[in-house]
């Protein structure tokens, strides 16, 4: 929604597409700084295609992208992003591979995208086809993505922007005081500056832009409503998951105490079982020098096998065992 003192900004695609088509140096800016391509290069060779893809069968949807340009053996697409969601990125692979399945004979294939959120620390990122192990690139085909929300944050943390920095941030603000500063001075920014002014003034725009706006804010709180219940639902099923992993704490405690106390009672078994073997040695000795002694004193074998109540066999074999 437009309040006192804004303007809609220059990302809003009626205004954005009018800025680029009417504005040659302004693109030719924005192309030079993103891709190194040279300005004069740019602005003495390129013509607008058309946007609109011709279909590949039947049951294929109408794609149209924001921009199209070509420049000799070169094809660009310009995409103005407001909006970041889910299928954003597929979105503008299928604009930018139509491109190249349109324009098959065409050496370079470069995509630009503006998004008008952040997306990285940087303000601009390339991404090119790589070999992952040699490092090796292939440059045929280039997306590039311009963060303005990274422009902005450096412009009101008082950093030192340059022109097309400065150009582009145009395409994020509202603040009409803002815009003035920033494009005073600059013949061609106060040109670009005054069409977006001229623009939010028609009261037709405005109905589609608050509309849009609107839609935009209702889709906003609708997915924010649905992101809050499902943190509640997960939140609650993190709960009952730690309630669960604490009863099992307690029951792993609980095996590990028997557990200890069973390690206990067999080292006292084994300790008494050592206890008893020892005692059975003991015994066995003393009735070994019983014998011994009996036999010292004249007793015979059969003698002492009726005065102990063994057998001579088992008397003669604790005779043998002693020796």
């Amino acid at each position: 929604m437009l309040n006192r003192g804004e303007v809609i900004p220059g990302s809003y695609d009626p205004i954005f597409k009018s800025l680029m088509n009417t504005y040659r140096e302004y693109l030719a800016d924005i192309v030079s700084f993103v891709t190194k391509i040279d300005k004069k290069y740019f602005l003495d060779n390129f013509v607008f295609k058309n946007v609109e893809y011709i279909k590949d069968n039947y049951h294929e949807k109408r794609m149209t992208s924001d921009l199209v340009v070509e420049i000799k053996n070169s094809m660009i697409n310009i995409e103005m992003n407001n909006f970041k969601y889910k299928e954003l990125s597929k979105r503008n692979s299928r604009y930018l591979y139509k491109m190249v399945n349109s324009n098959w004979e065409k050496d370079r294939f470069i995509q630009i995208n503006i998004d008008n959120f952040k997306t990285s620390d940087e303000v601009i990122s390339k991404f090119v086809m790589m070999n992952e192990k040699t490092l090796e690139k292939d440059e045929f085909i280039e997306r590039y993505r311009i963060s303005l929300v990274k422009i902005e944050e450096k412009y009101y943390n008082e950093e030192k922007l340059t022109r097309e920095e400065k150009e582009l941030l145009m395409l994020r603000l509202k603040n009409k005081e803002t815009l003035e500063k920033i494009s005073k001075g600059d013949k061609l920014m106060e040109e670009v500056n005054k069409k977006i002014e001229e623009m939010s003034e028609d009261p037709n725009l405005q109905l589609v832009y608050n509309r849009d706006e609107y839609v935009r804010y209702e889709a906003e709180q609708l997915a924010k409503d649905k992101y809050e219940d499902r943190m509640n639902d997960l939140e609650k099923k993190n709960e009952f998951l730690n309630e669960k992993d604490k009863t099992l704490n307690e029951k792993d405690k609980s095996l590990n105490e028997k557990d200890k106390s069973l390690n206990e009672k067999d080292k006292t078994l084994n300790e008494k079982a050592k206890q008893l073997v020892e005692k059975e040695k003991h015994l066995e000795n003393r009735f070994n020098n019983l014998i011994n002694n009996l036999q010292k004193s004249g007793l015979s074998i059969n003698e002492i096998s009726n005065l102990l109540n063994l057998t001579k066999d088992e008397i003669d074999l604790i005779i043998k065992n002693s020796k």
